[in-house]
């Protein structure tokens, strides 16, 4: 029944789901809150965002807000990522990827910072698809090393491990879902 259903109302029925999991600090549900957010258009985030509000009597973002599931900063970035409608051409700035790299850089040097931190989110939450690829080639062009290297360096740490998958979706879905189908197989 689920797979018969139209994409958003789908999309809608695994977020609410997702979101009603009991097992605290478990990152597997979070990632079809990533995906919802991070693997589809624009538009299709806010027709999902129309269904969750129809099929629950409540907002996508506010049950993200609420859900006691997680904790701050992890529970900001996801309101971010479900709440964001990223501009969705092709167009970059080089010169802002420049600026944000070696930002993400700064902040980042002696603390595990990069791409972790409050601009890091926010760059991550709100930047489109084709700016943010731009961004983390300069971060990798210019420090030696990928933000996902970056990322993989602070285990355990749950914003973290999302923040990775995120990018993944945004950047290079093929990875994000080669990943969850490894680990799906696996258990």
């Amino acid at each position: 029944m689920l797979w018969t259903m139209d994409p958003a109302a789908r999309d809608a029925k695994l977020a609410n789901e997702a979101l009603k999991k009991k097992k605290k600090g478990e990152l597997r549900h979070i990632w079809v809150l990533v995906e919802v957010a991070c693997a589809s258009s624009p538009d299709h985030l806010v027709a999902v965002r129309k269904a969750y509000r129809a099929a629950y009597a409540s907002s996508l973002e506010e049950d993200v807000a609420s859900c006691s599931l997680f904790g701050d900063p992890l529970r900001r970035f996801l309101v971010r990522l479900v709440s964001s409608y990223r501009f969705g051409g092709g167009g970059v700035d080089g010169e802002l990827a420049s600026a944000e790299a070696a930002e993400r850089h700064d902040a980042g040097v002696g603390r595990g910072q990069a791409l972790h931190g409050d601009d890091g989110v926010r760059i991550v939450g709100t930047r489109s698809k084709a700016q943010l690829a731009v961004t983390l080639e300069r971060y990798r062009q210019e420090h030696g090393k990928g933000s996902d290297e970056v990322l993989d360096g602070r285990r355990g740490d749950q914003l973290a491990a999302v923040l990775k998958a995120a990018l993944w979706c945004l950047t290079s879905p093929e990875k994000h879902f080669a990943e969850v189908n490894k680990i799906d197989r696996t258990r």
